[in-house]
């Protein structure tokens, strides 16, 4: 088998086993998979492609590439879990594919490796690429964008340098994997090498895409950390065309507004074809946008628009703030288990972004596409883990080529990095295994023999630093990431299934359907999730006081009301002769009941009914 058929078999078996598996087999988390499955349903069920119908204040959240991707999943698999996943799951594997590639072309068929099963086996990536939400899908087109310009500029940097030299002949595999002369030449032939128009039309392509998915932010950044490499290539050559100059405080302030002065913005500007690509974005995005606005009336746009993307960068949205170091506590966790490489990485970062490095450029452009979305996310008011998710393909070809050049290195000292990493993943098991039996005991008490699970990062962490420290360099690694995965697949395909079954919303539907009634019998008093939506088949009212409820039970000729335990006992003591208790279920993960109300003459009917059948 070729070494690179190899390799992608890897990853995608890899990918899969942590993306797929039993990937319907937990119940759609709130807030954000059961609000868009349900509006990926509704558009479904009506046949609806272009107006994205979301319950106040949510009716304006995101553009509808995750809504069509779910849709065709209902389509193929039915309206099922699996279904409304599969998509984020393929995108997931996609993108680890990509990474692949990337590594291999920028550094080593190794370095590709090892990024590829990183991104496979990390923990907000998975998180991502097991959900019904748009980011794996955003992932995906912001890498394919990125990696379309990394790639291709190179390569025609290196054919023009060829081309000078009379030699026209195919490159051979050595210059294939050799980076050394297409990043190290012609800088200030830069902008030729972008000239293929085809080129940019397929990144301005998939940042419409990208539009499709999340919106005008999805295209900004990533044009952002292209435009800033742009400007810093373009600076240096131009730093080459003028004399040295003295090292003063002066002349770094000269360089430093030559390098943000509208020279070289623009000159950076115009090299990404921004005319050519205003009209691909608005011949794939913008009819769209054209068509929600007019069947809206111009209220899906505006709100879009002003609601969902200047407001949150300028308040947090739905209390989702945070400090400075959100984003570093972040990729630290998100990032896990492969986050104990991430100093290591940092530093040989730090050696190889200077000039002399041949390989310079490469790590410049990952570090601009890292810093666009770090910088920018931690100015914006509201703060996610996953907002970060697309640039983590770029730290984990970081990390993957670290590993690699490791793994090849002729040091026979064992760093200290190899004991920290090592210890962190020990530390890390022995915590869970602390934790586990308590969290599992207060809220989900049949469920502790998940404790078992802190036994992987425990003996993984074992492994890995008997076989590193012993010299076995690449079963190290093996053995790293076969934890990795293991630890994933544990977590959320056998974890997160058997602790969803304590779930409120599949117990909801299922006593609503032993009534005998649907979702416009039921009503929500003073607590609502969106999950219930879903699986109850249709939207239900969230009622506030007990005039409500009195008009909700006169209208619905005796309904059902859900509540938690608190309420439920006022609403009895205010209507003893219309509401009786049906069933109740400790909320998840909390302390309290949730109840199910039902009107007395209509459940008591119900129940006889049932009896007489019986009989």
């Amino acid at each position: 088998m070729p070494a690179m058929l190899k390799d992608q078999s890897w990853i995608v078996l890899a990918a899969g086993v942590v993306f797929l598996t039993n990937l319907g087999g937990a119940a759609l988390w709130d807030l954000d998979e059961a609000l868009y499955a349900t509006c990926a349903r509704g558009m479904w069920e009506r046949g609806d492609w272009i107006v994205p119908e979301l319950p106040p204040p949510f009716s304006a959240e995101k553009p509808p590439l995750m809504f069509w991707m779910m849709m065709a999943g209902f389509g193929a698999f039915g309206v099922t879990e699996f279904a409304a996943r599969l998509p984020a799951a393929l995108c997931g594997i996609g993108t680890a594919l990509i990474v692949y590639h990337l590594g291999r072309r920028f550094f080593s068929r190794e370095a590709g490796l090892w990024a590829g099963l990183i991104t496979a086996s990390t923990l907000i990536f998975t998180v991502s690429a097991r959900a019904a939400t748009v980011d794996s899908a955003l992932t995906l087109l912001t890498t394919a964008a990125i990696g379309l310009f990394a790639t291709s500029v190179p390569l025609s940097l290196r054919e023009r340098a060829r081309v000078r030299a009379g030699d026209r002949g195919p490159l051979s595999r050595s210059e294939n994997d050799n980076k050394l002369s297409a990043w190290g030449t012609g800088l200030s032939a830069w902008g030729a090498g972008l000239s293929a128009w085809g080129i940019w039309a397929g990144i301005w392509a998939l940042f419409a895409l990208a539009v499709l998915a999340k919106g005008p932010i999805a295209m900004l950044l990533p044009a952002a950390a292209i435009g800033l490499f742009l400007m810093i290539v373009n600076h240096r050559a131009s730093q080459r065309r003028r004399p040295p100059r003295a090292t003063t405080w002066t002349a770094w302030l000269g360089e430093w507004s030559r390098f943000v002065g509208p020279t070289n913005f623009l000159r950076s500007l115009w090299q990404m074809r921004p005319i050519s690509g205003t009209l691909i974005v608005l011949a794939v995005a913008g009819t769209w946008f054209v068509l929600v606005g007019w069947r809206t009336g111009g209220a899906w746009p505006t709100e879009f628009f002003l609601k969902n993307n200047l407001l949150r960068f300028a308040e947090p949205a739905q209390g989702h703030g945070g400090g400075p170091w959100y984003y570093v506590v972040a990729l630290l966790v998100g990032f896990f288990p492969w986050a104990v490489f991430l100093g290591p990485a940092a530093a040989q970062v730090a050696r190889r972004t200077r000039r002399d490095d041949p390989n310079h450029l490469i790590y410049l452009l990952l570090l601009c596409w890292i810093g666009i979305w770090f910088v920018f996310w931690s100015l914006c008011s509201t703060k996610l883990p996953h907002y970060i998710l697309p640039m983590y393909p770029a730290v984990a070809l970081l990390t993957g080529e670290f590993l690699a050049s490791w793994r090849c290195a002729d040091e026979r000292r064992v760093a200290w990095w190899v004991h920290s990493s090592g210890a962190t993943m020990i530390v890390v098991g022995l915590v869970a295994a602390v934790a586990l039996p308590i969290v599992t005991y207060m809220f989900v008490p049949d469920e502790s023999w998940l404790t078992v699970i802190a036994l992987v990062p425990i003996l993984g962490g074992a492994a890995w630093w008997w076989l590193a420290a012993t010299g076995r360099r690449g079963p190290a690694l093996t053995a790293f990431a076969t934890t990795s995965v293991v630890l994933l697949v544990a977590v959320f395909a056998v974890g997160a299934a058997r602790v969803s079954r304590y779930r409120n919303a599949p117990w909801l539907a299922e006593r609503i359907a032993d009534q005998g009634a649907t979702h416009r019998d039921v009503a929500a008093y003073r607590f609502f999730r969106h999950s219930w939506a879903y699986y109850l088949g249709g939207p239900i009212p969230e009622l506030r006081d007990q005039k409500q409820i009195d008009a909700f039970l006169r209208a619905t000729d005796g309904g059902y009301v859900v509540t938690r335990q608190d309420d439920a006992a006022r609403l009895l003591d205010e209507f003893p002769d219309r509401l009786v208790e049906v069933s109740r279920q400790r909320r998840f993960l909390e302390s309290e009941d949730l109840v199910l109300l039902g009107s007395r003459p209509r459940f008591t009917a119900e129940r006889n009914r049932r009896r007489i059948e019986q009989r």
